[in-house]
């Protein structure tokens, strides 16, 4: 098992990275699920939700598991305009 210490804005960064990087897989390709890719998306926003930065990462109840925040969302939706223009 591999550890790394990361600080709140890297760990910001990485979330802001792994939301980027699902919505670039999701946007070109039908096969939308990735056991693998889900669990590891998963384990990063309980990770962060459990560090404090539940600006960026929320529970959901009725999914039963993390989902990237409005804000979150918010600032990636500016790179991907970028992106898209």
């Amino acid at each position: 098992m591999a550890t790394i210490e990361l600080s709140s804005a890297q760990l910001n960064h990485l979330l802001e990275l792994v939301y980027l990087g699902e919505w670039m897989r999701q946007a070109y390709t039908t096969d939308t699920y990735n056991v693998e890719l889900e669990d590891l998306e998963q384990k990063l926003y309980a990770i962060a939700y459990n560090e404090g930065l539940d600006e960026s990462v929320e529970y959901d109840k009725k999914l039963g598991g993390y989902v990237p925040s409005e804000e979150l969302e918010a600032s990636c939706d500016e790179y991907i305009d970028v992106y898209d223009d």
